[in-house]
């Protein structure tokens, strides 16, 4: 009961008002991928509430899912379509997406299983992955070189190819634990955040990454073994986001940025150590997003960062997954729909006053 009222307390918070790093932080013993799916159920009714989003920008499509399922949105005729259970979903909760233009399906990963979608028929197809109902949360997709599909579970990861499930591809080291985040790079391998280490595959075999060492002058390697979130850059360095910081490591190097230090250019600062989601875009910009803390995206370049609050940019604060698209495009998950961020400026696409007929 009293961990019931205080998600609804944050609830009300984040709803009525908005916040700073100050004011709300994470449960100590919930993650805030976990919190999100605490709220009371009207927002399980909204179908512009966005946990992840991928676009098929050549067919100007766009695919979200949050609690309704699987929203297929036409930009060019401004239409749009809700596939659920109803038309096969396991889950009408998703919580990742990856489209294999290669074989013209869209994967997607529910909390109650995997399944593929068709993009030329819309017929949806579950694919079995684990008796342990734990592993059938899925939350992260990655694809290496080979088309091989990386799956990240609430119980480990497994690897799809050639239309089998390859069982806990995993290192199996410090427990099996859930998947937080996922990225591929030919330059570094595979890399696997989880909630309580990070490790890479590549060439065959596994390497473990840990918080080390810390004294009053020097932060040696990660900040904090609690991971939230995995990307890499063209260079072939990674980005580490945790719930006290973010990391980049390159080639054996280590840098670390909290919010306490003034790395933001005209004085400001990262809005929140607790980092949510992150990704590079193809102009290689790093982009975080700050999920249920309400705090918008920040963007770093070349050296200097610039935040996006809600308001005139994002339609919504909540952002909670950043899909990197062609030519430097930027799209948003947020709980008030899409918003996208290319060459011409902001755009949002929300679904009232559509009509649902494609």
């Amino acid at each position: 009961m009293i961990l019931d009222n205080l998600l609804f307390f944050l609830f009300l918070l984040l709803t009525l008002a908005p916040v700073s790093s100050a004011q709300i932080q994470p449960s100590a013993t919930h993650s805030v991928k976990e919190q999100i799916l605490n709220h009371p159920a009207s927002i399980y009714k909204d179908p512009n509430f966005a946990l992840t989003v991928t676009v098929d920008e050549a067919s100007q499509i766009i695919y979200w899912g949050g609690f309704v399922g699987l929203i297929r949105y036409d930009m060019k005729h401004h239409k749009y379509k809700i596939f659920n259970h109803n038309h096969g979903l396991p889950s009408n909760t998703i919580n990742a997406l990856y489209l294999d233009k290669i074989n013209e399906l869209l994967f997607i990963g529910t909390n109650c299983g995997l399944c593929q979608f068709d993009l030329a028929t819309a017929e949806i197809k579950k694919i079995p992955l684990s008796d342990d109902q734990t592993a059938n949360i899925i939350t992260a997709f990655a694809c290496d070189n080979h088309n091989r599909l990386y799956i990240g579970t609430n119980h480990g990861l497994f690897r799809f190819q050639n239309g089998h499930i390859e069982p806990q591809f995993d290192t199996h080291e410090f427990g099996v634990r859930r998947v937080q985040g996922l990225f591929f790079s030919a330059l570094t391998g595979l890399w696997v955040a989880k909630e309580n280490v990070l490790s890479r595959y590549h060439q065959g075999s596994w390497q473990i990454f840990l918080k080390e060492a810390i004294n009053e002058n020097q932060i040696v390697g990660l900040i904090s073994n609690n991971l939230t979130a995995v990307c890499g850059d063209i260079k072939g360095g990674v980005w580490i986001g945790t719930t006290l910081g973010l990391n980049y490591y390159y080639h054996g190097h280590w840098k670390t940025y909290l919010q306490r230090d003034n790395y933001f250019h005209q004085g400001a600062h990262v809005p929140s150590d607790y980092i949510y989601t992150l990704t590079v875009d193809e102009k290689n910009r790093l982009w975080i997003g700050y999920g249920v803390l309400g705090l918008g995206a920040c963007c770093f370049q070349e050296g200097q960062w610039r935040v996006f609050p809600s308001g005139d940019d994002l339609s919504s604060g909540y952002v909670y997954y950043i899909h990197p698209g062609r030519k430097g495009t930027v799209w948003f998950a947020t709980a008030a729909g899409i918003n996208s961020l290319s060459d011409e400026g902001w755009a949002v696409f929300r679904i009232p006053g559509i009509s649902p007929d494609f």
